[in-house]
């Protein structure tokens, strides 16, 4: 019998080599229990294929999207331009902050949190994707606390560390739950002598 990570399903990215790439067939395209990450300049594509696969998910599979934009570049207009159902997708509002002096904002603690409990709840069958836009544009839990502070202490590579552990405990059970998950980032050039490409 077929295994809970086996995929079953792909959508299309509106791109018959991008299909290839990600999935190894020219009618593929991302796979119904894996988790995307779609990193580039600005106006590289990154939002054009993201939305194809959100319209292939949605009219072909028959998906709901719940969509976490931490850009507030999510509009009404561009999902219809693309075929999207505004109604079929869901844009989560942050949690209320603890503290007065907080802004109601993403950021990697409240949003690993908020995975973890939409992927528990999801029933199996469910058919449901889940968007994040953009990954750069999200912050450290104590970036926030140091802006509200008026500080300049350092991240000191907080940040990546809370976003590595949010991976780690969505990963396996998006997979066995057939949850995929899409993410859209920036990359950027590194200043110095061996300047390199990084992602946000």
């Amino acid at each position: 019998g077929e295994c809970d990570t086996d995929t079953l399903d792909y959508f299309d990215t509106g791109h018959v080599l991008f299909n290839c790439q990600i999935s190894g067939r020219w009618n593929g395209g991302m796979p119904d229990n894996k988790m995307l990450m779609m990193a580039g300049a600005e106006a590289s594509g990154k939002s054009y294929f993201m939305k194809n696969i959100i319209a292939s998910a949605m009219n072909k599979h028959g998906y709901g999207v719940i969509y976490f934009d931490t850009e507030g570049e999510c509009r009404r207009e561009d999902l219809l331009v693309h075929g999207i159902s505004p109604e079929k997708v869901l844009k989560p509002l942050p949690p209320e902050p603890k503290k007065k002096e907080e802004v109601r904002q993403w950021h990697t603690i409240n949003l690993k949190n908020k995975l973890v409990q939409l992927i528990n709840h999801i029933r199996p069958g469910k058919k449901v994707m889940v968007v994040i836009d953009s990954l750069s544009n999200l912050p450290g839990a104590s970036e926030l606390e140091v802006a509200i502070k008026d500080d300049d202490a350092e991240d000191m590579g907080r940040r990546n560390k809370q976003l590595k552990a949010m991976f780690r405990v969505i990963s396996e059970p998006a997979a066995s739950k057939r949850v995929p998950i899409v993410i859209i980032s920036h990359v950027y050039k590194t200043i110095g002598l061996f300047s390199s490409t990084e992602i946000s």
